[in-house]
């Protein structure tokens, strides 16, 4: 967990998806449901990744950097998504 929360790539996407999926009129029960998704498919990556960290150093030698570029255009276009969205909705705000 503190892994998680202290890589910017990680807070960025679970940001993402909580501010597509959440919303404040949502029951507690989605909240939760949403919430426990999140935590599994975290779990299945980081054990997947554990599990196959001999298969995955040899790609990431020769393709580390494309693996930055992609995830960092994902990442970036997911931004400007969350700030669009942010725009428009206090754009409905003022008005």
């Amino acid at each position: 967990m503190a892994t998680n929360l202290s890589n910017p790539k990680s807070v960025l996407f679970f940001g993402a998806v909580f501010a597509q999926f959440v919303k404040p009129e949502m029951g507690w029960e989605w909240f939760a449901i949403i919430l426990l998704s999140l935590v599994l498919i975290g779990f299945i990556m980081s054990a997947g990744f554990a599990l196959l960290v001999d298969v995955f150093a040899g790609f990431l030698d020769r393709y580390g950097y494309l693996v930055d570029i992609i995830t960092g255009t994902i990442f970036v276009v997911l931004a400007m998504w969350m700030i669009r969205d942010g725009v428009i909705g206090l754009g409905a705000f003022v008005n």
